[in-house]
């Protein structure tokens, strides 16, 4: 990885995680054995399938229900008791192990849509018995192509992208972030979770199932990315999130059964899809931002207003002078068309800037330029 050092004894990570010697041998032994190009072309073209057989091979039976959302996102709670006038969306929502523990816990939104790419998911999640169709709509959808949310009829209240976008090639992370911002509704708030960098599952890859940095490949043919709280706000800010928090979350897997207790690395996110509902703080400098870009704005246009009577003067004295010394528009050569055209000296054309008299033409005809028809010669 590009952040490992010549010095085996040396210990490189991030705020959550320092490596020890140990993990950089191991993470350097995942290097030098990687899935084949070949190999990892056919895991994306059959990203599907392999979701599908997961389900069909694990039922509603591998994942546990996520009743620690309304914990960990204090933002549910509030647009979840809103008087059910939000709008939910979660993207990547597996069997419902996110939204049907919400809505044990008693929150309500006017509209719920539920998306996945696994088309046996859709059909586990509509077989629950929470399942409500006048209220739910859910739906098979591939979220890294165009136009992959046209089922939703409704502006977004808020989105959730929960251990979903890790899954997904890196190439078409910008897609998928891009298709949930135009869905959101102006002051909408996207959630996010996901796996972070040197997670506990990352570190226990063998060589051979390491694709390319930090994107893995697992036994059942899924995929797993894992990431840095710079990579995703950098992600989500370029499509126009503003961040509102971005922190790595530290967690303990314990299952005393098989005495299991090890350590875990998340990366969590909130983002509003507008500047509307930002924290006052930032609402409070945005204001000033937008009187002062007022008062400029107003200070231009006076100074053209005054540029252009400073002109509009200009010409007014240029005539009276003009005016003074006694010439009229009877002098100028144009003067069937236009009477009062001037040359730039304020002079009929009839005369020279330079001399009080006419001009004669070059052939020395003896008359003056007196109200002839241009020559050209």
């Amino acid at each position: 990885m590009s952040e490992y050092v010549e010095n085996a004894e040396s210990i490189v990570g991030h705020v959550a995680k320092r490596l020890t010697p140990e993990e950089i041998n191991k993470m350097r032994a995942q290097d030098s054995r990687l899935v084949t190009e070949f190999h990892a072309n056919q895991l994306e073209r059959d990203a599907k399938k392999h979701w599908d057989l997961f389900y069909k091979r694990n039922d509603t039976r591998f994942f546990k229900d996520r009743h620690w959302t309304t914990r960990e996102f204090d933002e549910l709670l509030g647009l979840g008791g809103n008087g059910n006038q939000n709008v939910l969306f979660e993207v990547g929502c597996g069997v419902g192990n996110f939204v049907y523990p919400l809505i044990e816990d008693g929150l309500n939104f006017r509209r719920i849509f539920v998306c996945d790419l696994s088309t046996r998911a859709i059909e586990l999640l509509k077989s629950h018995t929470l399942f409500d169709p006048e209220t739910m709509k859910a739906f098979q959808a591939d979220i890294t192509l165009e136009n992959c949310f046209a089922e939703i009829d409704y502006s977004v209240d808020v989105a959730t992208l929960i251990f979903v976008l890790s899954a997904i090639h890196p190439d078409k992370f910008h897609k998928v972030v891009q298709n949930i911002y135009n869905i959101l509704g102006s002051g909408g708030i996207l959630l996010f979770r996901d796996y972070g960098l040197y997670d506990m599952a990352q570190l226990r890859f063998k060589p051979g199932h390491k694709i390319s940095e930090n994107l893995y490949m697992r036994q059942d043919g899924t995929r797993s990315y894992y990431f840095s709280i710079e990579q995703v706000a950098c992600l989500f800010e370029s499509v126009g999130f503003q961040t509102l928090d971005c922190d790595y979350i530290q967690r303990r897997t314990v299952n005393l059964k098989e005495n299991i207790d090890v350590p875990r690395i998340f990366v969590t996110f909130s983002y509003y899809s507008s500047i509307a509902d930002l924290p006052k703080a930032i609402k409070s400098t945005m204001k000033y931002f937008f009187a002062i870009l007022l008062l400029a704005f107003v200070a231009i246009s006076m100074a053209v207003e005054t540029s252009e009577a400073g002109k509009a003067k200009e010409s007014q004295d240029a005539n009276a002078a003009r005016d003074k010394r006694g010439f009229s528009s009877y002098y100028s050569p144009y003067a069937y068309a236009a009477p009062y055209a001037y040359n730039s000296y304020n002079l009929p054309y009839a005369y020279s800037p330079y001399s009080a008299y006419p001009y004669y033409n070059h052939h020395h005809y003896n008359y003056p330029y007196y109200n002839q028809f241009p020559h050209y010669y």
